[in-house]
């Protein structure tokens, strides 16, 4: 962020411990700063803490 006025002050995530639980995740990222790591999350498929959002990955892997 180059300013604090372009921090969020508002926003909804999921604990991995809510993910593992999921029947379904809907999973969203806007603005093309995200294109990125949703590219490479999709891509590589690989499950990673340093990528919270690859836990999705994992539960349907699972199924």
């Amino acid at each position: 962020m180059q300013s604090i006025d372009q921090i969020p002050t508002e926003a909804i995530t999921m604990g991995l411990g809510s993910i593992m639980k999921a029947k379904k995740i809907l999973l969203l990222a806007s603005g093309k700063n995200k294109a990125p790591i949703i590219a490479r999350l999709i891509k590589d498929g690989v499950v990673t803490t340093q990528n919270p959002a690859s836990f999705c990955l994992f539960t349907l892997m699972q199924q």
